[in-house]
């Protein structure tokens, strides 16, 4: 069998697959058609394609992606998928991973096995390339697509560098952007396992994070992203730190410490590799005017909040100037209740106090305008008369004051 006799051979199974339901295959189905052949994570059925690679290792026909370890190395266009770490008879996995890498290098597609979609007991297929692969984080970058999809390599450091380009700015998501895990896949191959401002290596919690992201219509090169942890991603995202452009020391938001989100490195940190300086630079102006409109609104809000405060204060002394009204109004009632008081003094006659009016001879006081003033005025009033000789003595029940 040549290799194109095995491209022909498997491009017929996945249009009879594709033809009937891909998303719900049942496992028998796929082992007849000898896709797969069991619960192993890769399938090289060397039978088959012992003959195709020169090395004795074959060509790997499918693996199997449950998505219980790495869950988010699965996209709908692409998947990055894990060397095999098992403890078998010595050389099965280098064998497994040979002939994964010998179905890159003769361009044949390879079946990935996936969950069913509407049962646990059926299988979801995927016609996937091999199109990069990663020794030292131990990785394979599958795509997937019915023809052979046209992979770029990532560039190198000093090739031109494109900030923006390749989709058309708006909100995406991390389970439909196009691209995302040939993006993962080569930042962490350029810069490393690594957090690029703390010491987290572990690959499950390893992110690819935009500098100059998505929705500004941010590109793909390797150079416009940062290895970093989960934690770090979102902190990022938030701009809760920026780097630098020139120096590459680590500045967290102006209130937020570096230890409060975890930050232990003072500058970037990455295994190896540097972004590019434009892209640091756009990201560095985007975060200084976020963190100037973030210091204007909490300004504004704080002044809010004082004014908030400072009601009851306001409200208190308004409440004081129309105490001082009453009490001017007050002293204008009693200079006239003096008056009234001198009156009955000279003509040695009594002055009786009703509720709310003040009769002697002539005189006539109205107090209904004093309101709620009306009986403190009375007492101020009754308290002035007792302090005088002239008084004998003060009923008040009758509220009658009997003069000399």
């Amino acid at each position: 069998m040549t290799i194109a006799d095995e491209l022909a051979r498997r491009s017929k199974l996945w249009e009879q697959v594709s033809a009937e339901d891909a998303d719900n295959v049942d496992p028998s189905t796929l082992r007849a058609a000898h896709m797969y052949g069991g619960a192993q994570g890769i399938w090289v059925d060397k039978k088959t394609t012992d003959t195709l690679a020169k090395d004795g290792h074959g060509v790997t026909v499918a693996i199997l992606h449950t998505g219980r370890h790495y869950p988010d190395d699965l996209s709908e266009d692409g998947l990055i998928y894990h060397y095999p770490t098992t403890h078998r008879q010595p050389g099965r996995d280098a064998a497994e991973i040979q002939a994964t890498k010998n179905a890159a290098s003769h361009s044949l597609p390879i079946f990935v096995i996936l969950p069913g979609t509407n049962s646990s007991a059926k299988r979801s297929v995927r016609l996937g390339w091999v199109v990069d692969f990663d020794d030292e984080n131990r990785q394979f970058l599958i795509l997937f697509g019915k023809d052979e999809p046209k992979y770029q390599p990532p560039p190198s450091a000093d090739m031109p560098f494109a900030l923006t380009g390749g989709q058309t700015p708006g909100k995406t998501t991390a389970k439909t952007r196009p691209g995302q895990q040939r993006f993962r896949f080569q930042v962490l191959s350029k810069y490393g396992c690594k957090c690029a401002v703390c010491a987290i290596t572990h690959r499950n919690l390893m992110k690819a994070a935009h500098i100059c992201g998505k929705a500004h219509n941010g590109s793909d090169d390797w150079r416009n992203g940062l290895p970093l942890c989960s934690t770090h991603h979102d902190a990022f995202d938030a701009y809760l730190f920026v780097i630098q452009p020139k120096s590459l020391i680590v500045e967290t938001m102006p209130g937020v410490s570096p230890l409060s989100i975890g930050i232990t490195a003072q500058m970037l940190s990455p295994i190896r590799g540097q972004p590019h300086s434009e892209a640091l630079s756009w990201r560095f102006s985007q975060t200084k005017k976020r963190w100037a409109m973030q210091n204007e609104t909490g300004r504004e809000e704080r002044h809010h909040q004082r004014r908030q405060h400072d009601r009851p204060v306001e409200r208190d002394m308004h409440r004081q100037r129309r105490l001082v009204v009453f009490a001017i109004a007050e002293f204008q009632v009693l200079a006239d209740m003096c008056a009234v008081y001198l009156a009955v003094r000279m003509k040695k006659a009594t002055f009786i106090a009703p509720a709310d009016v003040f009769v002697f001879a002539p005189l006539r006081l109205d107090l209904g305008a004093l309101h709620r003033c009306q009986f403190r005025v009375a007492r101020q009033l009754e308290c002035l008369l007792v302090n005088r000789s002239s008084v004998d003595f003060v009923d008040r029940n009758e509220r009658r004051c009997h003069c000399r």
